[in-house]
């Protein structure tokens, strides 16, 4: 019962956040834990979560083939290529939950999109060296230097 009550105040005190900055518990904690109190702080019904996890699953995708579309591409400058455009992507993310995110739920969207973003890049790495291998055509991947 203590537990119960915990979270839950750990929850309703998760509620009321700056609008840049992760409360305190999460800032080092695990990118999925970032997204867990965030989907759990936005309280979707059961189709809100499908259409959710529609454009989350969406968007995975839409980054994924973006950076095996850069890896691609002879330009120099990957790494700065990449965070660009997956930057850009983040940003065109708010536009896409638009219909299932309203003014309540923007505090736990603003949660899961960080650890999303985490997720994506974690500490330590850039954006290419998240994605060990690339498929630079030929059908023969390599890794991404």
């Amino acid at each position: 019962m203590r537990l119960i009550l915990g979270i839950l105040l750990s929850v309703l005190g998760l509620s009321a956040l700056a609008d840049d900055a992760l409360p305190e518990p999460l800032e080092n904690a695990e990118p999925n834990v970032i997204m867990a109190a965030g989907f759990g702080l936005m309280n979707l019904s059961d189709e809100e979560k499908a259409k959710f996890g529609g454009i989350i699953k969406q968007f995975t995708a839409d980054v994924h083939q973006k950076v095996q579309n850069e890896a691609r591409r002879p330009a120099p400058n990957l790494e700065r290529r990449l965070a660009r455009r997956v930057r850009l992507m983040f940003d065109d993310l708010d536009d896409r939950v638009k219909p299932v995110v309203n003014e309540e739920r923007l505090a736990g969207y603003r949660i899961f999109k960080e650890g999303l973003y985490r997720q994506m890049q974690p500490s330590g790495k850039s954006p290419a060296e998240h994605l060990p291998y690339v498929d630079k055509g030929g059908g023969r991947p390599s890794a991404i230097q």
